[in-house]
């Protein structure tokens, strides 16, 4: 995706859809019309729009859950939602984790609900 800078120089925008071969039917709001952006982006371009677009499930025009359970929402978030752009050719590197990456475990998490029942955290 190619887009203009507001001092008319042409970026790369980057934008991923979350990804998990094996799991679309087990995963809670797994969707992937919907980008996510790039937590190491140095800059944004675009902005969001709080519509229905950017949620992962279907919901109503007062962006409240259409439905229960919830369902996966059929709408592309891409025009909806800002991306990451790249902002030069170099940039300095911070070394990665030295495991292997046949023993390295990548994954995501929501921090309340994986310590939910975790002993000794409030």
């Amino acid at each position: 995706m190619e887009r203009t800078s507001p001092a008319s120089v042409p970026v790369s925008a980057t934008a991923t859809a979350p990804t998990a071969p094996g799991t679309r039917t087990r995963a809670l709001l797994y969707n992937p019309r919907k980008l996510l952006l790039d937590p190491y982006a140095r800059a944004l371009d675009g902005h969001v729009d709080l519509g229905p677009a950017v949620y992962a499930h279907e919901v109503t025009d007062d962006l409240v859950p259409a439905a229960e359970p919830w369902r996966p929402s059929r709408l592309d978030s891409a025009g909806s939602t800002a991306v990451g752009v790249v902002t030069g050719d170099t940039f300095p590197v911070v070394p990665g984790p030295r495991v292997p990456r046949e023993r390295a475990v990548i994954y995501e998490a929501h921090c309340q609900g994986l310590t939910y029942q975790l002993p000794g955290v409030p």
